[in-house]
């Protein structure tokens, strides 16, 4: 009797598993761009299907304001041993996809995890996305950049019209 009532309850786990991962629609999602500057505004859009090769996109995805994913900075290590979980909320477009906008405020590597904190990557064609992985680096300094190549065309130029004047003066 005790063997039977394991079975069953083993039986029961795999069905249920089984049911809760048939609810949730095969989908993609795109993070653009993948190395941004600080404060550059990162789109996050998902899509969902109807068939596992992504050929027939549902009209919606999820509701607006559903969380669609959370964003992890990773330590030095590139771990996740930080506790900073960044959750993204998504609203729906018109083509059906959920999309957000998020801006990181620091520089370092971050993995996006679609849906749930506790996603992990998956073997490709079972039609999930895996973790994506963001580096977010410093701003370009283009003003100080721009007035050094400044400063240097204006050497050039002054040292070249020097040359001419000094050319010209020699009998």
């Amino acid at each position: 009797m005790r063997r039977i009532v394991l079975l069953a309850s083993l039986v029961a786990v795999s069905l249920a598993s089984g049911v809760a991962s048939a609810k949730l629609p095969f989908f993609g999602l795109e993070v653009d761009p993948l190395h941004p500057s600080i404060g550059e505004p990162i789109t996050l859009a998902m899509t969902c299907y109807r068939d596992q090769g992504h050929t027939q996109p549902e009209s919606a995805c999820m509701g607006a304001g559903s969380r669609m994913a959370w964003v992890h900075p990773l330590d030095e290590a590139g771990r996740l041993d930080r506790t900073d979980w960044i959750p993204v909320r998504g609203h729906a477009t018109a083509s059906g996809a959920t999309r957000a906008t998020i801006t990181l405020d620091e520089p370092g590597s971050y993995d996006v995890l679609p849906i749930w904190r506790t996603w992990r990557d998956r073997p490709d064609g079972d039609g999930f996305p895996g973790v994506i992985r963001i580096e977010v680096g410093r701003p370009l300094q283009i003003v100080p950049m721009t007035l050094a190549a400044l400063g240097i065309v204006a050497t050039a130029f002054a040292l070249t019209a020097r040359r001419r004047r000094t050319v010209r003066a020699t009998p």
